[in-house]
């Protein structure tokens, strides 16, 4: 299922599709802005929001993904693109939010997200007009 942001739920939930016959959790298929799945396991979704300045951000990640002002190439791994957009209202002020996805031979997911002063400095692939 997809909502008005491009978000998709995909549950794992049968026995055996995890390691030693144990159930998967819940995970979710965010659309980056050339319309690929991007997948946000529980396991980096609690990592990135369990940071105090990152409290209510969790729809902005796939807004960031969806719409960004701003795609940089990682300038330290090339499989690495860094989605930015900027909030004028968050727990810190105003800043950029950026969201790091690895995309690996048809995979794509979510690394990390974090706040930042600035966009880092790399190759722009895309920017907002």
């Amino acid at each position: 299922m997809i909502d008005r942001r491009g978000v998709g739920i995909v549950l794992f939930d049968r026995e055996g599709d995890c390691a030693g016959g144990r159930k998967c959790a819940e995970m979710k298929t965010l659309i980056d802005f050339e319309g690929r799945p991007v997948r946000l396991t529980d396991e980096r979704r609690e990592h990135i929001l369990e940071h105090p300045e990152m409290a209510g951000m969790e729809n902005a990640l796939a807004d960031t993904l969806a719409d960004p002002q701003l795609v940089i190439r990682s300038r330290t791994d090339e499989t690495a693109i860094l989605n930015y957009r900027y909030y004028l209202r968050t727990l810190v002020g105003g800043k950029w939010l950026c969201v790091v996805v690895k995309y690996n031979d048809g995979d794509a997911f979510v690394l990390t997200a974090y706040l930042t002063e600035k966009p880092k400095r790399g190759e722009i692939l895309w920017h907002k007009p």
